[in-house]
C-alpha cells in the first residue's frame, strides 16, 4: 500500500475509533450483549433442568389392585422428592385445594378397574393433572416428566408380558426388531447423522456472519460520510494531496477494518452465547469439536475463497455506502440512505440461504452466482459439492462489481456536486 494512502487509512481508522458510538456499538457492545445473554440463558436452562427433575406427585389409588400396587412401588423406587399416596378419594377434592396445588406438581389418578383392564388385555387409563404455578416452561416440563414415568411403567408391563410369552427370546430384539445405523457421506468422508445436523447449524452461523458484517460495514461507511458532511470537513478532505481514488479506497479500507473488528467481537459474542447454551445442554466440547471439523471439511481452498469473497463484499458494501451517504447532509440521513444498500444485500443473502443450487439448471446457477454480494454464500454452498467453479465465477463477478463501484465513486467524487448533493426524498415545504 503506498505511503500516502497508508497514512490516510490509519487516520481514518483512528477517527472512527474515536467516535464513541462506533467504538461502543460496533466493537464492544456485540460481544458484551451475547456473552451476558449466553450466561443468562445457560443459567436459566440449568435451573429449569434442576427444578424439572424434582417433580413431586400425588397418586390417588381408587383401584387398589395388583397392577396399581406395582405402579406405586415403581414410583417409590425412583426416589422422587415428594410422593403422596391416597386411596379412595374424590380427585376433585385435591384439585380444588390450593394447599395441595402449592405443595405438589402433578396429580395421578388411578381409576377403579385399572388392574382388571391390564390383566384382561384391555387398555387401561390414568388421569394426569398438572398444577401450573407460573407461565414458565418448568410446570409443563414436570408434566412431561410425569408422562414419561407412566410411559416407562407401561413399557415395563409390555416387557413382563413378552418375557412370560417368550422366555427364551431377547426382549430388546422383539421390541426393536430393526436398528438403524445412519451415516452421511460428505466429500467422500463418513460422518454420523448427529454430526451432519451440527454441521448444518455451524454452517448457518458462517452464513449469518457475512450478513451481520455487511450490515455493519454499510452503516459505518454511511456514518463516516455523514460526519464529513455534517461537520463540513469533506471539502478539506478532498483538498488533501491525494487522488480521489485513494480517498475513496482509503475510507473503504478503514471502514472494512473497523467492520472486521466488529465481526470479531460479534463472533466472540455469538460463539460464547451458543457455547453457553450447548455446554448447559450437551457438554462444553460439542460446539468447538463440530466447528473444528467444519473447518477441516471446508479445506484451505474454500477458506481462502471465503476470505476473499468476504473482503470483496466488505469493500463493495463500504464503497456503495459512501456513495449513497454522500447525498446526505448529516449522520441521520446517511444512516437512512444506507438501507438502500443494505436491503438488496439482505434479499440476496436470504434468497441464497434457502435455495438449493442443485435444484436449478446450469444457466440459473451461474446467474445466481453472479449476483452482487453472493460470493461468501456461494463459496459455502459449493464447498462440499462438485460445483466449486460457481464460487470462482461468483468471486470474479463480485471483483468486477467492486471495480465498477470504484470507477463510479471516482467519477462522483471528482464532481463538485458531491459537496452540495442532497437526497431527493424530502417533500417540499409550501
Amino acid at each position: 500500500m503506498p505511503g500516502n494512502i497508508s497514512i490516510f487509512v490509519k487516520k481514518e481508522i483512528k477517527d472512527l475509533l474515536r467516535d464513541p458510538k462506533i467504538l461502543f456499538s460496533v466493537i464492544i457492545l456485540p460481544a458484551l450483549i451475547y456473552i451476558i445473554l449466553g450466561q443468562a440463558v445457560s443459567f436459566a436452562i440449568t435451573k429449569v433442568a434442576e427444578e424439572s427433575g424434582n417433580v413431586s406427585l400425588i397418586v390417588i389409588d381408587n383401584d387398589s389392585g395388583e397392577w396399581s400396587k406395582y405402579f406405586i412401588s415403581y414410583l417409590e423406587s425412583i426416589g422422587l422428592p415428594k410422593l403422596k399416596i391416597l386411596s379412595n378419594i374424590n380427585p376433585q377434592d385435591i384439585i380444588s385445594s390450593m394447599e395441595w396445588q402449592n405443595d405438589y406438581d402433578c396429580l395421578i389418578v388411578i381409576p377403579a378397574g385399572f388392574s382388571h383392564n391390564i390383566t384382561s388385555g384391555v387398555q387401561a387409563k390414568v388421569e394426569v393433572v398438572a398444577f401450573v404455578k407460573s407461565l414458565g416452561i418448568t410446570s409443563l416440563t414436570k408434566l412431561e416428566i410425569t408422562n414419561k414415568l407412566i410411559s416407562n411403567f407401561a413399557n415395563n408391563i409390555v416387557v413382563a408380558y413378552l418375557k412370560s410369552a417368550y422366555p427364551d427370546r431377547d426382549i430388546a430384539s422383539i421390541l426393536n426388531p430393526i436398528v438403524q445405523q445412519r451415516e452421511v457421506i460428505v466429500k467422500n468422508q463418513k460422518y454420523s447423522e448427529a454430526f451432519a445436523y451440527n454441521l448444518v447449524n455451524q454452517s448457518f452461523l458462517l452464513v449469518l456472519g457475512p450478513i451481520l458484517v455487511l450490515s455493519i460495514v454499510t452503516s459505518i461507511a454511511a456514518t463516516s460520510m455523514g460526519v464529513e458532511k455534517e461537520e463540513k470537513t469533506l471539502e478539506v478532505l478532498l483538498s488533501l494531496p491525494l487522488k480521489r481514488s485513494d480517498v475513496i479506497l482509503g475510507k473503504a479500507i478503514a471502514t472494512a477494518v473497523i467492520s472486521i473488528l466488529g465481526a470479531i467481537s460479534l463472533s466472540i459474542g455469538l460463539f460464547s452465547y451458543i457455547g453457553s447454551i450447548i455446554s448447559a445442554a450437551e457438554g462444553e466440547a460439542q460446539l468447538a469439536g463440530t466447528f473444528r471439523m467444519l473447518i477441516d471439511l471446508l479445506g484451505k481452498a474454500s477458506l481462502i475463497k471465503l476470505s476473499v469473497g468476504l473482503i470483496l463484499c466488505l469493500l463493495l458494501g463500504s464503497i456503495l455506502g459512501l456513495i449513497v451517504a454522500s447525498f446526505a447532509s448529516n449522520v441521520r440521513e446517511a444512516q437512512a440512505l444506507a438501507n438502500i444498500v443494505w436491503m438488496p444485500v439482505l434479499i440476496v443473502f436470504v434468497m441464497l440461504l434457502f435455495l438449493e443450487l442443485d435444484a436449478f439448471s446450469e444457466a440459473t446457477r451461474v446467474l445466481l452466482s453472479v449476483l452482487p454480494f453472493s460470493a461468501p454464500i456461494i463459496v459455502l454452498k459449493t464447498a462440499v459439492s462438485s460445483s466449486t467453479y460457481l464460487s470462482n465465477i461468483s468471486i470474479v463477478a463480485n471483483l468486477i462489481y467492486f471495480v465498477i463501484a470504484i470507477w463510479l465513486s471516482i467519477k462522483w467524487f471528482d464532481s463538485e456536486r458531491i459537496l452540495t448533493a442532497r437526497p431527493a426524498l424530502k417533500l417540499k415545504r409550501k
